[in-house]
């Protein structure tokens, strides 16, 4: 983060037995106010997203069914589907409670309801990360601009890059849930 320049703790427990899985606990400090929690990041990847805050008891045989469920995540959909939304004009956007659609000029669309940040290239890793429910929100700025740039992570997490300035990340980086949609030529892609 720009100017801000957090540290991050990382806590650990011990296994009272070697079944035990250890997990961890990040969280992000504000250097200005000693002992606030931020909002949890990843401190490898500096996303939110599905890291561990609880310690587990469980034993090896519910980790592994744990690890069968994240494999079943779905992929990212290919780059060639995503350019199915690049270099059209965004024709609508709507947002609710729950989840925000972009609407684009040739009907295909981005529904989300994973966090996301959105704000002008230059500020965005200075803006907070959004979580549903949505009490406001600025995307009504893309309207009829275009996606310029965009790229997808190979945990699904899209970055797009609109042609007014704009950016908006949406972080596909939690397994438990569906973090967007995209309908590419009548074809649905779920993340």
């Amino acid at each position: 983060m720009v100017g801000l320049e957090p540290s991050v703790r990382i806590s650990r427990a011990l296994p009272k037995d070697r079944g035990q899985v250890l997990l961890y606990k990040w969280e992000l400090e504000d250097p200005k106010k000693p002992g606030s929690r931020g909002q949890r990041i990843n401190p490898a990847t500096m996303k939110p997203g599905p890291h561990p805050v609880l310690i587990s008891n469980s034993r090896r045989d519910t980790l592994a069914h744990m690890t069968t469920e994240l494999a079943a995540m779905n992929a990212p959909p290919p780059i060639e589907v995503l350019h199915g939304i690049e270099n059209t004009d965004v024709d609508a956007v709507s947002f609710y409670r729950y989840e925000a659609h972009l609407t684009f000029e040739n009907r295909n669309r981005l529904s989300f309801s994973a966090p996301f940040r959105f704000s002008g290239e230059e500020f965005l890793f200075e803006t907070p990360v959004c979580r549903f429910p949505l009490t406001e929100s600025s995307l009504v700025r893309v309207l009829g601009f275009q996606v310029r740039d965009l790229k997808c992570d190979t945990d699904g997490t899209l970055d797009l890059r609109f042609s007014n300035g704009d950016a908006l990340i949406v972080y596909a980086n939690d397994p438990a849930y569906e973090a967007y949609t995209l309908l590419v030529d009548e074809k649905e892609y779920c993340v």
